[in-house]
């Protein structure tokens, strides 16, 4: 997954994660059920065998910020999230990755 920071704070549309998977079967995946911490991709493309997926800013901003590990107070923290979602013949996938918050 990708970005590596998330700055809690912006005012941005979107927060981009970029997918890819181990045995290459990316292009196998079905983006309308990619999920990251349970907020669906609102938009998604394929490039170069990565899944590009776009989520609600606002809606994941308020997901993280319930996560067991946010600490309210902290201006940096380390949050682990975790993607979701399935294959076109049904199989699931899951990934996960710490990434940096800027919460202040």
């Amino acid at each position: 997954m990708n970005p590596d920071t998330l700055n809690l704070k912006s005012n941005g549309e979107w927060v981009t994660v970029y997918i890819t998977l181990p045995d290459g079967r990316t292009s196998n995946m079905d983006p309308s059920t990619v999920e990251l911490e349970g907020v669906p991709a609102a938009w998604w493309e394929f490039q170069d065998n990565v899944l590009m997926a776009k989520f609600d800013r606002a809606t994941v901003q308020g997901k993280l910020t319930s996560l067991p590990d946010y600490e309210e107070g902290l201006k940096f923290q380390a949050l682990t999230l975790t993607v979701t979602g399935r294959l076109s013949d049904g199989q699931p996938f899951e990934g996960t990755d710490t990434i940096r918050a800027i919460t202040k």
